[in-house]
């Protein structure tokens, strides 16, 4: 069975897809509990969805409205901080305006201190300075949901970045209410590191990808290995290459070829300064 996190999040995405198809829609989103046995929509759920979009007509009106989406506070503390949430008014009763996904690599929204991680942040921290003078190291995280795995990574980058300068971080998330291709944390993190913007067109991803790989790559493997890397992140160079070419014709070989360009690529850069995944 889905965890609530899970469920509200595809409610969310379900609601989002409904927007870019009804613009000027009125669209709420609650999350509560009910029998399934009971079939339909829950009375509670209908109410609290009704209470929602009747404040959003009797406070003022903001400018990003009505492209926002009307959340409860349950839908906010499940959500976390992967989507851009403002309140409207200070009642909570009055729900949240969502406005969109935050990038992986944003700001976290939160506000309050962080409380009783110190010892957790502490071997977070200490696993990286081995990272850096011995060998690389992997940690994971785990926990219920909403029960704080983001924001104590959060807080370990934060002091990661205090207690080190020059620390390359690379942010990517993954999604466990869609099926997400192969590759898809990596492309994220290659798009982060080459700054490539959802707004730019191919022939600038292919720029800024290209720049990216050779300020670390020898010069005689540019080519290649941006090559590889922009099939991975969905910026695909003229296939001018016969290693590309042939790749492209076999699924099993452009795997192997698009993580062996990451592996290089990410040994490059670890060359010249320490390297942290958030994944």
């Amino acid at each position: 069975m889905s965890s609530a996190s899970d469920l509200t999040l595809r409610a969310i995405r379900c609601a989002h897809a409904d927007r870019k198809r009804r613009p000027i829609a009125k669209i709420a989103v609650v999350t509560t509990r009910a029998r399934i046995s009971q079939g339909g929509a829950s009375p509670r759920a209908i109410g609290r969805v009704a209470h929602l979009l009747a404040s959003a007509e009797s406070g003022p009106a903001p400018e990003h409205r009505p492209l926002s989406i009307r959340v409860d506070m349950t839908s906010f503390r499940l959500l976390g901080d992967d989507f851009d949430i403002r309140r409207r008014r200070n009642d909570r009763s009055a729900g949240f305006d969502l406005l969109g996904e935050r990038a992986p690599n944003a700001t976290p929204r939160h506000a309050r201190p962080c409380f009783g991680r110190e010892r957790e942040i502490d071997t977070i921290c200490t696993a990286f300075q081995t990272a850096i003078t011995t060998q690389a190291q992997a940690l994971l995280i785990t926990g219920a949901p909403g029960i704080g795995k983001s924001r104590l990574a959060s807080e370990a980058v934060a002091r990661i970045n205090e207690l080190h300068v020059g620390v390359e971080v690379w942010h990517a998330r993954g999604d466990a209410a869609s099926e997400s291709p192969a590759f898809h944390l990596l492309a994220q993190i290659l798009r982060q590191a080459a700054d490539i913007g959802p707004e730019d067109n191919l022939p600038e991803r292919r720029k800024k990808l290209l720049a990216r790989v050779q300020q670390h790559v020898p010069a005689d493997s540019v080519d290649r290995v941006a090559g590889f890397l922009g099939e991975l992140c969905e910026t695909p160079f003229a296939s001018t290459q016969s290693d590309l070419q042939a790749a492209r014709r076999n699924a099993v070989v452009m795997g192997e070829k698009m993580r062996a360009a990451w592996e290089e690529f990410l040994a490059a850069v670890s060359e010249t300064r320490p390297v942290l995944l958030v994944l």
